[in-house]
């Protein structure tokens, strides 16, 4: 079998944890989230620097779990749309949900400081809004 064949058999195999989320009781005490593909990851980036006026960090958190909460065979859970409640949701479970996504679809903080860069160079200036 080919490199090719290999990746492309494997395609669909995600990464998928269980992540605590003690704060929403009907979970069962804990819910799954999968790794992003590449081209969910580039879309994701892709969202917060759409605009070269203004940056749009507002409710990344909640937008990135959107992204990877799934159900055990990793079937997304929330649609993009759902991001907005999922922002009004407690700090420490998003964050939880958010650390964990970002781990299991290699995103590191490096990662995170050269998007933020990537948005202060798309902007022309350094501070965090415009």
């Amino acid at each position: 079998m080919s490199l090719k064949e290999q990746i492309q058999s494997n395609r669909s195999k995600r990464v998928i944890k269980a992540v605590a989320t003690p704060e929403w009781s009907d979970a069962d005490g804990s819910v799954f989230v999968r790794n992003l593909s590449a081209k969910e990851r580039d879309r994701w980036e892709a969202e917060i620097v759409k605009d070269p006026k203004k940056r749009d960090l507002a409710n990344l958190r909640a937008k990135f779990v959107a992204l990877c909460v799934c159900d055990e065979s990793g079937e997304l859970t929330f649609a993009s749309q759902d991001a907005g409640w999922l922002g009004d949701e407690s700090a420490g479970v998003i964050d939880r949900l958010w650390e964990e996504g970002r781990k299991i679809s290699g995103i590191s903080d490096e990662d995170d400081e050269e998007l933020v860069k990537n948005c202060e160079e798309t902007t022309g200036d350094d501070s965090p809004t415009s």
